[in-house]
Parts: C-alpha cells; structure tokens; sequence
C-alpha cells in the first residue's frame, strides 16, 4: 500500500529522530512545501553543531516549566536555524514532527491519549512556537511514541 504524503513525511521524521543525542527524548522534523512536496530542511533535537552533546558528557538539566536540558535544542528551532542559513521560504509550509519520549515522566508530561487537530497550546514549546508562527509554517503535524498523530494549526 502506497504511504499518504503525511504518512510518508513522518516516517521520515522519524528517521531524522534516530539522530538525536538526548537520551530523555528525540525529536525529528522534517519542513515541507505544501505545494511542490519538497523537503526544505530537516532537524533534530542535540547540541549545537561541534558542543558536546548529552549523549557523551550528561544532560544539563535545569527547572524552567518542567525539565529541560541546556544542552540540547529542539528539533523544531534546529529545522528553522537550518531553513534560514539557506534562505527558505515558509509560505504554505508544514513541519512533520515525531517524538518520541524515553521515560515515564516525560511521557506523561507530553503524550496526548488521542490524534485530533487542535490550535498550539503546549506543543512545541513556548520558544519554538514563536519561531514557526513568525516564519509563518501552517501547521504542525506530529506523530508520537504512542501512536497518536495530532495536527497543530498555527
């Protein structure tokens, strides 16, 4: 059977997640042209380019909504850093995420119990979503550990 383009697109986020280097949580993205279906950039939760990253030296972990690590970015903010080195341009674009927790407690602070479409409220973060609504992405469509797929509308 032939993949939908959502299907597709979050099968290959979840690719991008396998390289992540937060052992709490990993996240991949994938930005695309909701036009030409074309990938404009990907991303991943981890250090910055050449920082040490959780996997080799620890997480830094500090107390700011939850529990956040210092060193890692998100996924979503490394597909936007990644998107504006090369200029992209984000008219009708959606961003295809897949997280997936490693924890108990992250899992309950972030799984949804059921796939719907909603407006952003606590996914992705505060900090990420500014980025996506100033660029001006659509929409957010993520897959999660659980199964559940939901559609933000930004």
């Amino acid at each position: 059977m032939r993949l939908s383009w959502d299907r597709y697109f979050l099968e290959i986020a979840k690719a991008v997640s396998l390289r992540a280097s937060c052992p709490r949580a990993s996240s991949g993205c994938v930005l695309v042209d909701n036009n030409t279906k074309r990938i404009l950039a990907t991303g991943y939760n981890g250090a910055p380019a050449g920082e040490s990253n959780c996997l080799e030296v620890g997480c830094n972990v500090r107390e700011t909504n939850g529990k956040h690590c210092k060193r890692t970015i998100h996924g979503e903010a490394n597909t936007i850093y990644y998107a504006d080195k090369y200029n992209v341009d984000y008219k009708n674009t959606t961003l295809y995420e897949y997280f997936e927790a490693h924890n108990e407690q992250t899992r309950g602070n972030y799984y949804p119990d059921s796939s719907m479409t909603q407006n952003l409220s606590d996914f992705p973060c505060e900090p990420c979503q500014i980025l996506l609504f100033e660029r001006m992405v659509s929409k957010v469509i993520c897959s999660y550990g659980n199964g559940v797929i939901v559609t933000y509308i930004i």
